[in-house]
């Protein structure tokens, strides 16, 4: 992972960790220019890859906050009370294994879109 992806989720963390709405709100708002920020960590996009990227990662984005963002506050409530009620072992694994969940529903939706930039990459592009 690069210096500048590593930075960016490392902020991206400590939002979440300290609970902050509107943090989390800002960067959730911000996550195009976030992740063309670090997909530009590693390859240097032409014009025509800039905008099907730009294109197929606002789809996705979209398809983010109205899928998937209502089962998020559903786990986090489901979370919370497991938490408030004494956090056990069963609920540690409960919670990693929907978490995992919902990032692969993430990555399964994305594949296809990933893939389709990565396939348009240079050799020049991929040696850099």
């Amino acid at each position: 992972m690069s210096r500048r992806a590593l930075v960016a989720w490392l902020l991206a963390a400590a939002l979440v960790l300290s609970g902050c709405s509107t943090g989390l709100r800002l960067g959730y708002n911000q996550a195009e220019w976030l992740a063309d920020w670090a997909v530009s960590g590693y390859v240097d996009l032409d014009p025509r890859q800039r905008e099907v990227f730009s294109q197929r990662f606002r789809q996705l984005h979209a398809w983010h906050r109205s899928e998937q963002l209502p089962g998020y506050s559903s786990l986090l409530r489901d979370a919370r009370a497991r938490v408030e009620a004494g956090l056990s072992t069963d609920d540690v694994v409960w919670i990693t294994e929907r978490v995992r969940g919902a990032a692969q529903v993430l990555a399964v939706r994305a594949a296809g879109d990933i893939a389709e930039v990565l396939a348009s990459l240079s050799p020049a592009q991929i040696a850099e």
